[in-house]
């Protein structure tokens, strides 16, 4: 039987927010970070209906 998760917790941030962080913990270890994923298969359906 499935459960309801009672706890359910959402939290918000900015991909620079995340970036920032990551920044501090991983310092010169952080070697690539885009704030604009690719999204390749989102951009090819948007392209096919015209909208891009």
């Amino acid at each position: 039987m499935d459960q309801v998760d009672l706890r359910r917790e959402y939290f918000y941030a900015t991909p620079a927010e995340v970036r920032e962080l990551l920044s501090e913990i991983a310092g010169q270890h952080l070697l690539e970070y885009h704030e604009t994923p690719e999204a390749l298969e989102w951009r090819a359906s948007r392209a096919s209906l015209g909208t891009d």
